[in-house]
């Protein structure tokens, strides 16, 4: 992280975040869930899995190395003030995912760009929007919408967020549609942030699921920095 303006007197902190991320992966086949049309008996009429396949797909993968990197900027104008905007690649090598030796099957890599801020209306009410866009391949994801948060500004901080996003995908043949719209909602004490958000599908997988959504609870604690110098961060 490296911090581009602002200070102790100052309140228009600016700062550039680098990550960078490397693993190891690899994929497997568990052959016992599988059948094949050479493992069709015709005097039985049913599937022998004591019958050879006669398939050459190994059962793993070689193991691969996996390479990611993200960038993100943020300028803080004050308590309640903010924006933000950035981007990540992900599967930045293109590992190679084959089942088949001597063959090729890079993997797609992923990338997501993301923007958003803080804007506030008063001292204790602000709108937080933000919108992500992510391409992966053929597939992209875009997600966008805005919170609204209010504070009590107490020496014993009380907020809360509440707000409707959309989001968009693409399907074959039919360009980019509605997929789904996302309620949240989130509560927060002090250091500790406890959200709930909910699906509600818009395309035809709403026909699958009988139009009802999926529900998402997630917990956030802040850890406070232990020392006299002090990184602002924005709200996400």
């Amino acid at each position: 992280m490296k911090q581009l303006s602002g200070g102790k007197y100052r309140t228009d902190d600016q700062y550039l975040s680098f990550a960078l991320q490397a693993g190891f992966g690899q994929y497997s086949l568990d052959y016992g869930n599988f059948w094949f049309s050479n493992q069709y008996n015709s005097g039985t009429e049913s599937i022998d899995p004591t019958l050879p396949s006669n398939e050459l797909i190994a059962d793993n993968t070689n193991i691969f190395l996996d390479i990611s990197a993200g960038l993100l900027y943020y300028a803080l104008f004050d308590e309640d003030a903010s924006i933000y905007g950035g981007g990540a690649i992900i599967h930045a090598n293109r590992p190679n995912i084959s089942f088949q030796e001597n063959e090729s099957e890079p993997l797609y890599s992923k990338y997501i760009i993301q923007a958003g801020g803080q804007l506030p209306f008063n001292p204790n009410f602000s709108m937080l929007p933000g919108a992500m866009l992510a391409l992966q391949g053929p597939s992209q994801e875009t997600v966008f919408g805005t919170n609204f948060r209010y504070t009590n500004h107490d020496w014993y901080e009380v907020a809360i967020r509440a707000g409707l996003w959309a989001r968009l995908a693409n399907k074959l043949d039919q360009g980019v549609n509605l997929d789904a719209m996302i309620y949240s909602f989130i509560l927060e004490v002090e250091r500790w942030n406890l959200g709930i958000s909910y699906d509600v599908n818009h395309s035809s997988l709403r026909k699958a699921s009988l139009s009802r959504g999926g529900v998402e609870i997630s917990l956030i604690y802040v850890h406070p920095y232990q020392s006299r110098y002090r990184v602002n961060c924005p709200q996400f």
